[in-house]
């Protein structure tokens, strides 16, 4: 984006070949993390994050690649997921047995705040206007589309970051380690009262 200015200023017929590598490389990405986690976690534990994956290769595949068009759309939204090096790092911090409250898990917590903030929903939020400015220079059927997903994407990540703040700065005892690692999908269960 930094190479290419004009993302932001011609969002509809700006292009390169870059940008389309980088969008189809995301677009591999999130094919391939929705089926691992059907696979391994099943649809019901992960729902929320394979609609959000379902939702961004559809538009995706589906417009930016086909179309060759948007694709600084694409671009500002793959900035999203510089947040999920920090929602990673929170699963694995978890995963092997990091207490929420040593330094490194709470460095952590206090990056992926602020990266969730400044990437994940202010990307969303600039996101938002612009479909509705550029709307009457693409088909009905995607500007009303492009709206459906960002609203959608919206809702999912605020949920998310409710579920996170709640997690790791409001909640102060271990319910345990599967309540932890799952925060899109509220649960009873826990690992038979386990903490870590």
């Amino acid at each position: 984006m930094y190479q290419t200015p004009e993302y932001f200023t011609e969002r509809v017929l700006t292009t390169t070949t870059l940008g389309e590598i980088i969008i189809g490389i995301f677009a591999g990405y999130f094919i391939f993390d929705s089926v691992d986690l059907v696979k391994y976690q099943g649809i019901q534990a992960t729902w929320p994050v394979v609609l959000h994956h379902v939702v961004l290769v559809s538009v995706g595949l589906g417009y930016f690649l086909y179309h060759h068009q948007l694709v600084g759309y694409g671009m500002l939204a793959c900035l999203i997921e510089i947040n999920s090096i920090f929602l990673h790092g929170r699963l694995l911090l978890l995963m092997y047995g990091f207490s929420k409250t040593s330094l490194v898990y709470r460095l952590n917590s206090v990056f992926n705040i602020i990266t969730y903030l400044a990437f994940r929903m202010g990307c969303l939020v600039l996101l938002i206007p612009m479909v509705m400015d550029d709307c009457e220079r693409i088909s009905s059927f995607w500007c009303y589309w492009f709206r459906v997903t960002a609203v959608t994407l919206l809702v999912i990540n605020l949920i998310l970051f409710y579920r996170l703040i709640r997690s790791d700065f409001i909640t102060k005892s271990n319910k345990g380690i599967e309540t932890d690692l799952n925060i899109m999908v509220p649960t009873n269960n826990n690992l038979n009262g386990k903490s870590h």
